[in-house]
């Protein structure tokens, strides 16, 4: 039976698929039937109409052949092999075979293959009798391993998107498989296959697979996950494992893209060191290499900046000022008021900034822990004011700073959708909510502006308001410092400062977020209305551009 089946392999006379395999496109023949008896996504496909209409668009129909599929990335003699298992379930899996044939059982979704494969690496490679082997097979087994680990970083989408992946590794290798660089979108997971593989060791020792329990076997690879890299949208899913600690995991969210900024911004002076050093010991000796970079260390550190500035901390001296991230939350249903607003922020130190619709969803605390600055602002009703609030207030605690552009409807007390919570509640505001104001034409005059040096008004050589400059009507909180007002005394520009408790900088804007290219009671673009908000994002952030 098993012969017969094997004369079936290739026959293009009966076979009604064509599969296209590897650069050289060569042709294979089978039969639906039988890769329907492997596959249960070709089950599916074959014998579910309404599945045969949707999936895989290069399927073809021609004379017999109803399926065509065509897999550049196959290798053909491993496509050989895949089809006499397909046939006659007989298999012979080697070294040099083993992870093209997973890569087919993988992409055709052949269970019973991926298990004999994940099984043979098992053996082969984690087996504990491996510590025994000769000093030739063990440097063999070494480059075996590296090839494997190469292999999960090329095809970490498909492994680790499958759960209880890890179910099947030994506990000592799990970390370096948990190593490998992926993608961003492939971090959530990772988090995924350490929490299965939690739960299948409680249950195998006979514990309630409880969040505690879990935690036990996991903790050793908390560490692995990057949390600064994960997406936004994956942090609640985390949060709700309760495999962290609250606080941690604010803390890891909120340094994580801090830290790796300070990283690469320390490194990159003693890279410039060293790369001036190995340019001069091309034409110089040794020693004057030695004496000149010595001395170009001492001319750089020389060079201090203005006393009146911060001091750089340990963390080193910056050849450049790292870019903020920063995260703008609109109450704004209109897409080019968000853009007008997304452009004005945006600049040579500003990564791309992100932007949330809060009429439409609020984010958590834990996803706002993502940016350095948030800019608030509503043109339109908050989907809820008091739970943005409080995430607001929360944010700020943990380090996080806010700028805040107060009209249109932030801070209008004749508003009914007013951001309210904690951020109003526990005066971190440095102005109070009032009703709207109309002016002509206001700007910001010189004797107006109390602080003329201050970082917000660099490069600010003329703003005006527009032809009915609206703000809000409005006064300082305790403990907040003016900045600058308008003609009519009201507060323009105002900050709270509270870097001595920990806690992050908030700058209020008392003006429209957006300019008269949107609405005509809005600055004119003519003026350095962009240049303000920029540079008030920029100093609310400061410490990350300082330390």
């Amino acid at each position: 039976m098993i012969q017969v089946l094997k004369e079936l392999i290739n026959d293009q006379q009966t076979s009604d698929i064509r599969f296209i395999i590897g650069k050289d496109k060569t042709p294979f023949y089978c039969h639906k039937l039988i890769l329907s008896t492997c596959s249960p996504r070709f089950f599916t496909l074959f014998y579910n109409q309404d599945s045969e209409k949707q999936e895989i668009a290069n399927n073809k129909q021609k004379s017999k052949i109803e399926y065509e599929f065509e897999y550049p990335e196959f290798s053909s003699d491993a496509f050989q092999l895949f089809l006499l298992f397909a046939y006659t379930r007989e298999i012979e899996i080697a070294n040099q075979n083993v992870f093209h044939l997973w890569l087919i059982a993988e992409k055709l979704s052949v269970n019973i293959l991926q298990d004999l494969c994940q099984d043979y690496l098992q053996n082969h490679i984690f087996s504990q009798q491996n510590k025994q082997l000769p000093k030739q097979q063990r440097i063999e087994l070494s480059i075996f391993k590296k090839k494997f680990y190469a292999f999960i970083q090329k095809n970490s989408e498909f492994f680790f998107a499958k759960p209880e992946r890890l179910n099947k590794y030994p506990f000592g290798e799990i970390k370096n498989i948990l190593s490998v660089k992926v993608p961003r979108e492939i971090h959530i997971h990772i988090f995924r296959r350490i929490l299965d593989w939690g739960r299948y060791n409680c249950i195998t020792e006979n514990l309630e697979p409880i969040p505690s329990n879990i935690k036990t076997f996991v903790d050793p690879f908390l560490s692995s996950i990057r949390l600064d890299l994960m997406e936004i949208q994956s942090l609640d899913e985390v949060a709700k494992s309760e495999l962290y600690d609250h606080n941690k995991l604010m803390a890891l969210t909120f340094a994580s893209p801090k830290d790796i900024q300070l990283s690469k911004t320390t490194e990159s002076p003693t890279s410039k060191s060293k790369s001036k050093s190995k340019s001069k010991s091309k034409s110089k000796s040794k020693s004057r290499s030695k004496s000149n970079s010595r001395s170009n260390s001492k001319s750089r550190s020389n060079t201090k900046p203005n006393s009146n500035q911060p001091q750089p901390t340990s963390f080193g001296r910056r050849s450049k000022k790292p870019k903020l991230k920063v995260l703008i939350l609109a109450a704004d249903n209109k897409e080019n008021s968000r853009q007008d607003v997304k452009k004005s922020i945006e600049s040579k130190s500003i990564q791309n900034s992100t932007v949330i619709n809060v009429s439409k969803q609020i984010p958590t605390t834990k996803r706002m822990g993502m940016f350095d600055v948030i800019f608030l602002y509503s043109d339109t009703t908050f989907l809820d004011p008091v739970k943005l609030g409080d995430y607001l207030a929360e944010y700020v605690q943990l380090g996080g700073n806010l700028v805040v552009a107060c009209y249109p409807m932030l801070l209008n007390e004749q508003s009914k959708d007013i951001l309210q919570g904690k951020i109003v509640s526990d005066n971190f505001l440095p102005i109070e909510k009032g009703s709207i104001l109309k002016g002509n034409m206001q700007k910001i005059e010189s004797d107006k502006i109390i602080q003329n040096e201050h970082d917000i008004l660099a490069n600010v050589e003329s703003f005006c308001g527009g032809k009915r400059s609206l703000h809000i009507k409005t006064t300082l909180t305790e403990g907040s410092n003016l900045i600058a007002n308008w003609d009519d005394g009201i507060p323009l520009i105002a900050e709270k400062r509270k870097e001595i408790d920990g806690y992050g900088n908030v700058v209020a804007l008392n003006i429209s977020p957006f300019s008269d290219q949107i609405s005509g009671s809005s600055w004119l673009v003519s003026s350095n209305g962009r240049i303000l908000i920029a540079n008030a994002v920029r100093y609310a952030g400061s410490r990350f551009l300082i330390n």
